[in-house]
């Protein structure tokens, strides 16, 4: 045992295993921490560990007892495993917690037995420990049991046989992961989808086609289960789910479909796949018009990525349809959205001409700024009236913006020369000095001038 605190990382270096044990066995000051990194270091040195931790196992004191059956199984070596089946009736529920774990890792078909027995163990958390471990190690003689388990009353028991099962692969579980769809819990239902998709077999194809309906998490597990079952019954339903309101059900559709051998068209639907994939939105643009209605619904999206490359994908298409939608897309207080939209708008052009002009007198600072900049793109007489108008704007931001717009379009060549003599007529204001301060003698604000050199 010892005066002193060991030194781990000598023993370590040493690969002391007989040292190591000694520090275990350390029960003074910071032990725990001593304990634990001697534990961690015995487990690098494996196997001729593997003995001296076996004997820790009978220690009576239950930390060092749960310790060593911890060890036991990160080394993973088949010699502990009858000392470890042995430590399943320790009275301590942590030594029996981390021996049943231990047996999972291992993987021994020796352990199978043992741990079905714990399935019938009164504690909830005992029984939960025995599915998974009973998964790990893939026994069939464990499919009947852990079926059975399927209506343990615990849901997290329920859960971890639905898991296990899955692991195994097991036919005979199909029908009765099937009917675990009735539970009430979505937990169970999401677990269940998982399960038959490892499993891989077509009687379960009509019951994951209808939990693409259910909650978010149940229908994720429910398309990539479709996936890995690969019947082509699923290819329409998961075209149809290419349209889900949730980002990553859809991403988990499109690769279902990938594995299904579909391969999306020039189509509205194949618009909708290549946005459900992300990061290929250059795709849509290619599709042109039959994509804009898809990437009119993504802008709806929560995801403000989806919304603002949305916008930026229909502004290189063009199309009048998309001018309302981007401009119902002003309304998200997101800074990543708003100039997206705005510049998409300024490419469309001409069609965005009334409304933009409209955002002109937005009671909000930033969409009136970015109103401006998206009229300063477009080429077309009438936004010269109105940007003129946004010189006064309270806001010098949006001052600025117009300012910027108009020098644009006068250098632009593309207007007419009353257009021009009308900007002409503002280059005063333009490059008078910005002033922004409070006004003497009284609680206003002073904020004046562009400041924007306008020469030509």
């Amino acid at each position: 045992m010892g005066l002193f605190k060991p030194n781990v990382e000598i023993l370590a270096e040493k690969r002391d295993v007989k040292g190591l044990i000694k520090a275990l066995l350390y029960h003074k000051k910071d032990y725990l921490v001593v304990r634990r990194e001697a534990a961690e270091a015995l487990v690098k040195i494996g196997l001729p560990a593997v003995k001296p931790l076996i004997a820790v196992l009978k220690d009576k004191d239950w930390d060092l007892r749960k310790v060593a059956a911890e060890a036991l199984g990160e080394i993973g070596d088949s010699l502990a495993v009858k000392p470890l089946i042995a430590a399943l009736k320790d009275k301590d529920r942590d030594v029996h917690y981390n021996a049943t774990v231990a047996l999972g890792k291992i993987g021994d078909s020796r352990a199978a037995e043992p741990l079905i027995a714990a399935l019938k163990d009164k504690n909830s958390d005992a029984r939960r420990y025995a599915a998974i471990a009973l998964g790990e190690i893939g026994d069939s003689l464990a499919v009947k049991p852990l079926i059975a388990a399927l209506k343990d009353k615990d849901l997290e028991v329920h859960c971890a046989a639905a898991v296990a099962l899955g692991k195994i692969g097991d036919k005979q579980a199909v029908k009765p992961l099937i009917a675990t769809f009735k539970d009430e819990d979505r937990e169970v239902r999401r677990e269940a989808s998982i399960a038959l998709g490892k499993i891989g077999d077509s009687r379960a194809v009509k019951t994951l086609i209808a939990a693409l309906k259910d909650y978010r998490d149940v229908r994720c597990a429910a398309a990539e289960a479709l996936g890995k079952i690969r019947d082509s019954q699923a290819v329409k339903p998961l075209i149809a789910v290419l349209e889900d309101e949730n980002r990553d059900v859809r991403r988990e559709a499109a690769g279902a479909l990938d594995k299904l051998g579909w391969k999306p068209d020039m189509s509205e639907e194949g618009a909708f796949y290549w946005i459900a994939k992300t990061g290929y939105w250059e795709k849509c643009v290619k599709i042109g018009a039959p994509a804009v209605k898809p990437l009119i619904a993504a802008l709806k999206d929560k995801n403000d990525y989806v919304r603002r490359e949305a916008a930026i994908a229909l502004g290189k298409i063009g199309d009048k349809r998309a001018v309302k939608p981007l401009m119902d897309a002003f309304k998200y207080e997101d800074w990543h959205v708003h100039p997206a939209a705005a510049e998409a708008l300024g490419k469309i052009g001409a069609p965005a001409v009334k409304p933009l002009t409209a955002a002109l007198k937005d009671k909000n600072d930033y969409v009136r700024g970015e109103a401006a900049k998206a009229l300063g793109k477009i080429e077309d007489s009438r936004v010269v009236e109105p940007l003129i108008a946004a010189l006064k704007d309270k806001d010098w931001d949006v001052r600025k913006a117009a300012a910027n717009g108009l020098i644009c379009i006068y250098k632009s060549g593309k207007i007419s020369d009353v257009d021009k003599n009308s900007i002409l007529a503002c280059r005063s204001s333009i490059s008078e000095e910005h002033h922004d301060s409070p006004a003497s003698g009284s609680s206003s604000h002073s904020d004046v001038g562009i400041d924007i050199d306008f020469s030509y």
